[in-house]
């Protein structure tokens, strides 16, 4: 999240619209997760971890400086994002478009 420091007026004007797209992005990944929760389960856990892990890092983001509870759900989201990541990129499949 390249919002600025933790506290700092860019960072806290910044979180508003990164809950709204982050909420966004978590239904709309959540849909296609529900659709497709076959196998390779690997992949459907990692990213069920990954949205849910999004899912509460916004619903407690709040302006002002970040505590240990954000740092710690920031974090588990990366290592959650690495399921998803390695498993479409062995398909060929890049999980996002550039």
């Amino acid at each position: 999240m390249k919002l600025g420091e933790p506290g700092s007026p860019e960072r806290n004007a910044g979180i508003p619209n990164f809950v709204e797209i982050t909420q966004d992005w978590v239904s709309r990944a959540q849909e296609v997760l529900d659709a497709h929760a076959e196998p390779p389960r690997y992949l459907t856990r990692t990213l069920q971890r990954y949205v849910d892990d999004m899912r509460l890092f916004v619903d407690g983001l709040r302006p002002g400086p970040e505590d240990d509870a954000d740092r710690a759900l920031w974090t588990d989201s990366i290592g959650a994002l690495g399921g998803p990541l390695t498993t479409c990129l062995d398909q060929g499949v890049e999980l996002w478009q550039r």
